[in-house]
């Protein structure tokens, strides 16, 4: 039976590009892993209490997800690319030159609650600083993934030219913009729900500040509004099942 469908691979250079992609990937997982510090450890130093132990318990369930993001970019995206080559290799009687050295990325630990109420500490101008840090961190992420990581998978066709070639590009593509998109959207949901939550505080203060007898300033509540938490919670949900076939398959 004949195909009609040819192949031009350059296997080593397909190799190179899977460690390529990993070096590409480690300093945008850095940047995901400073975004959680911040949040877990200089955020604490200017805010505590109960309106940032909500955003803590928000920032908790994307852990899991956000993982299964950083999983793909350094170990399953590139290891599939290298597994093409050494089998490309393999079937031309070769073995490859380059090896695939990859780490997995570390794992995140559970962001700890401050347990500080019913006391509140919180200063606006440092607590505004780390909030435009952290989404540095997250917007430099998102443009890796989108621009560099993902412009260097479409480019593998420098590498290798063929339908597989085009069926795994695709799906690689495809990944990194989910992947892409999540880290956006995580980044414009967290600064959409931690400044409400800085400004439900500042409006309590001056509202404090304004003398006035019977003062109503229960529309403060510091409870983040369901709209806004759901907005934040399901942008993961239907990533991360779709993460766990990916990764496993590709690992």
């Amino acid at each position: 039976m004949a195909f009609g469908f040819g192949v031009e691979v350059d296997y080593e250079g397909l190799a190179r590009r899977a460690n390529l992609l990993y070096n590409t990937a480690v300093p945008i997982v850095n940047n995901v892993l400073s975004a959680y510090d911040k949040f877990n450890n200089d955020m604490k130093e200017s805010w505590k209490g109960y309106s940032y132990d909500e955003l803590i318990k928000m920032w908790n369930q994307t852990i899991e997800s956000m993982y299964k993001c950083m999983f793909f970019i350094t170990y399953s995206g590139p290891n599939e690319l290298y597994l093409k080559a050494a089998q490309y290799a393999k079937r031309d009687h070769q073995t490859l030159s380059v090896s695939f050295e990859a780490d997995t990325p570390p794992k995140i630990s559970e962001l700890t609650l401050t347990n500080y109420a019913p006391k509140l500490r919180f200063f606006p101008n440092d607590v505004q600083n780390i909030i435009d840090e952290i989404s540095g961190d997250l917007t430099d992420a998102h443009i890796g993934v989108y621009e560099t990581y993902q412009g260097l998978v479409k480019d593998t066709k420098s590498d290798w030219e063929s339908a597989g070639c085009d069926a795994t590009c695709n799906a690689l593509i495809s990944t990194c913009g989910t992947v892409a998109e999540m880290l956006h959207s995580m980044n414009e949901s967290f600064k959409g729900v931690a400044e409400w939550q800085k400004d439900m505080i500042e409006k309590n203060e001056q509202a404090n500040m304004e003398v006035k007898a019977g003062r109503d300033i229960s529309e403060h509540d510091a409870t983040v509004p369901e709209a806004l938490f759901n907005t934040w919670r399901n942008q993961f949900e239907p990533w991360s099942s779709w993460a766990d076939s990916f990764n496993e398959y590709h690992s």
